[in-house]
């Protein structure tokens, strides 16, 4: 979908507080959700009182991506819940969520599921609860919003204090969401894994950051010995969509796919020409179980030339080739991904440029 609006510049007030002198503001008539693409460029004369300030703009489109924070489906299904919700402020987190999106998320999960009991937990060095009960009366609480990224990591210390919140209502679904970066003290991890098992409640873990930022293999032992799921969330849509997903395993009791979007399965991916080398790398989101193999398509005049990636473990395709290899070929700059599974069908493209 695309939209188009002029700029309004020079704006102090003009709609909602918004704007400011000498600021450039577009209005749009309605939201895309999500993430978008937003290009700016200059198409009138440029006033010769600020030829020089805009010089730099000149011919010239500035492209910039932007995020706005879907709102969740309507729930499907409708189930007696106890849920505590355990969020890591420990200071690692800052470089993984530097604008605290988890905590406003968070917020909105309890108010989504709207739980018969809430336990809300902040955890860092200690756990300290933030609000229990009905979700009503816990959201009548600041719960994250203040809350600060410092200290050590101690996931188990707010899963020990949720275990011992739930009710002994035999009738209510039970389920601990726990959001990290996996770099836990694990001194009480046997000891919470085995009371959550005695009292049958579910650990959903959910890693957030790039693979280089997280250590999932705790939060997904966790997450396998209770019967939860684990997920991993690159970014704040994964967030949102792992959220999604939450919603409906746990009020509709469908099996979780930790698998979150295809569409979002390339993590990484790069082409780069090194000393006569063309070396080309994928990673992709590791919960996704359905690849069977990895392409790398070059684009040509002459023809295209396609290579298979070689899987160097579950989520990392990688091949190098001479320069060679391409002499007779004049390929484009844009350079596909192409994700099968076992049957030959597409799951997933994603297109780079080649970099020196």
């Amino acid at each position: 979908m695309e939209k188009t609006a002029s700029f309004i510049t020079n704006t102090s007030d003009p709609l909602n507080n918004t704007g400011s002198p000498g600021t450039a503001v577009a209005y749009f008539d309605s939201i895309i959700y999500g993430k978008s693409k937003v290009e700016a460029t200059l198409v009138n004369p440029l006033d010769p009182r600020y030829a020089t300030i805009l010089k730099g703009l000149k011919d010239k489109t500035v492209t910039k991506e932007i995020f706005t924070n879907p709102y969740f489906s309507k729930n499907s299904c409708s189930l007696a819940t106890e849920i505590a919700y355990v969020v890591d402020y420990s200071s690692s987190m800052k470089a993984v969520d530097p604008t605290n999106y988890r905590g406003k998320k968070m917020i909105e999960l309890i108010n989504q599921i709207k739980a018969k009991n809430n336990i809300v937990i902040e955890t860092n060095t200690k756990a300290t609860v933030l609000g229990e009960g009905t979700t009503e009366n816990v959201l009548k609480k600041d719960l994250y919003k203040a809350s600060k990224d410092k200290g050590a990591t101690d996931i188990f210390a707010g899963i020990d204090i949720a275990l011992t919140k739930f009710s002994n209502d035999t009738k209510t679904s039970k389920a601990i969401v726990v959001v990290s970066d996996g770099k836990t003290s694990k001194s009480k991890m046997t000891k919470a894994i085995n009371e959550a098992k005695k009292q049958g409640v579910k650990v959903y873990t959910i890693s957030m950051g790039k693979k280089s930022q997280i250590n999932d293999a705790t939060l997904m032992q966790v997450a396998e010995q209770t019967g939860g799921a684990y997920f991993h969330a690159i970014d704040n849509l994964q967030l949102h969509q792992v959220f999604q997903k939450l919603v409906d395993t746990i009020l509709c009791k469908t099996p979780a796919s930790s698998c979150i979007n295809p569409e979002d399965l390339f993590e990484e991916t790069s082409v780069s020409l090194r000393k006569g080398y063309i070396t080309m790398s994928a990673r992709i989101d590791g919960n996704c179980s359905n690849v069977a193999k990895m392409n790398v398509r070059f684009n040509s005049v002459s023809g295209d030339v396609q290579f298979d990636l070689q899987k160097r473990s579950d989520s990392v395709y990688m091949l190098t080739k001479t320069v060679q290899t391409m002499q007779d070929f004049k390929v484009n700059n844009d350079i596909e991904f192409i994700a099968y599974d076992k049957d030959g069908n597409i799951i997933a493209m994603k297109t780079v440029t080649m970099t020196n």
